[in-house]
């Protein structure tokens, strides 16, 4: 999957960290407010500074329940898959034990994850009647 830039998300109640890997290698890191519109802004950013198109940008977070909403409308409006991944899936891929925030290696972590898994999962879409609701 070359030329591709991984999002990686570290979602919390107030506010997500962002890590934009492209080929193996950090980018970016940012943070924003858990809200739609400072989500798509930044995503938008990311297309701009990056020359990239949302269909090459996958957005790869831990579910969170409720705090992963506002993301996956963003998602939804700009257009880019996101990958909503459970949280056990992660610790344990990823063989790091402990309270370490995620967002840096989360992207690798995923991209890790043995074929038949990532063949298996899902992009995640959201159905129309909740957006509205």
């Amino acid at each position: 999957m070359e030329n591709f830039y991984f999002i990686g998300v570290n979602v919390s109640k107030k506010k997500l960290d962002f890590c934009v890997m492209f080929e193996g290698k950090v980018v970016h890191e940012e943070e924003t407010a858990n809200h739609q519109s400072a989500i798509m802004s930044l995503l938008h950013h990311f297309e701009e500074d990056y020359g990239i198109d949302n269909t090459r940008m996958p957005v790869c977070a831990e579910h969170t329940g409720q705090y992963t909403f506002p993301l996956a409308c963003a998602c939804k409006t700009v257009e880019c898959k996101l990958w909503l991944e459970n949280a056990a899936e992660i610790k344990y891929s990823s063989g790091v034990q402990g309270g370490v925030r995620m967002t840096r290696w989360m992207p690798s972590v995923l991209l890790s994850m043995p074929a038949d898994f990532r063949i298996r999962c899902a992009i995640t879409s959201i159905p129309q009647r909740i957006l509205k609701g």
